[in-house]
């Protein structure tokens, strides 16, 4: 513990924390007369059919808000803690529960993870409130498609990322003609630039983000291909803040 403090001494005072996505219910505890032959009814409430759905789509609009990894592991449904229900006079049953994805093998104490603010859960609530109004059901796919590009993990996570990250702009613009990184750039920065220098900004990053994205598909065939392929984390970081606002303003 002394070599590595001397060596990374932020590091070793505090562990990564996953971001993880859960929604609460407050139990209503009631107690009753009864015993364990004969228990009372139970008074639970199943969630509506498409909860599971809905709560998956709220971590990934959630993901995408926060430019950040959200896992969700499980969901439960009739959980009573076996204190409780001797007190409700009720066997104790397992829950019915319904998985995520495993995220044990991404803890990393060398990794920091800020928390999440109030106000970006607001957003999310908001957005997610009036769905049914705007373009969120198309969005959906692409919202759930850029909330993915951040679990990714592995070898080729970065490259995964940035060709994930041409599907989302391919997606939200459709381009038709052959040039089709021209017309992601002009549509981007029409929607979201103001001034000349923010839409030759825009247009810049774009540029240069379909040429690895570009080495990416076609591989490491030259010394070129390869410096690109090796701009893949500059590619993402430059890139995925501008695809998350053109999102957010579809459905906003």
């Amino acid at each position: 513990m002394g070599w590595l403090k001397a060596v990374a001494a932020e590091q070793v005072s505090w562990r990564r924390m996953e971001q993880v996505f859960g929604i609460v219910r407050r139990f209503p505890w009631k107690p009753s007369v009864g015993n364990l032959h004969f228990p009372p009814e139970p008074q639970t409430r199943n969630p509506p059919p498409l909860f599971h759905r809905w709560a998956a789509e709220f971590a990934n609009l959630l993901s995408v808000v926060m430019s950040y990894r959200v896992s969700w592991l499980a969901t439960f449904e009739g959980c009573i803690p076996r204190r409780a229900a001797k007190l409700l006079g009720s066997h104790h049953d397992a829950a019915q529960t319904h998985k995520g994805r495993s995220i044990s093998h991404l803890f990393s104490p060398f990794d920091r993870t800020d928390f999440v603010g109030a106000d970006q859960i607001t957003l999310v609530k908001q957005l997610f409130s009036k769905r049914r109004n705007t373009e969120y059901p198309e969005m959906a796919a692409i919202i759930q498609r850029l909330a993915e590009a951040h679990r990714r993990d592995g070898r080729f996570a970065l490259e995964d990322r940035v060709l994930d990250l041409a599907i989302v702009f391919e997606r939200l613009f459709k381009p038709r003609g052959r040039s089709i990184g021209r017309e992601l750039e002009k549509s981007t920065a029409e929607l979201l630039a103001v001034t000349d220098d923010e839409k030759n900004s825009i247009r810049e990053q774009l540029r240069r983000f379909y040429k690895v994205r570009s080495a990416i598909i076609h591989g490491p065939s030259d010394e070129r291909s390869r410096r690109l392929i090796s701009q893949s984390e500059k590619a993402w970081q430059g890139c995925e803040p501008i695809a998350r606002a053109a999102l957010l303003k579809k459905i906003s």
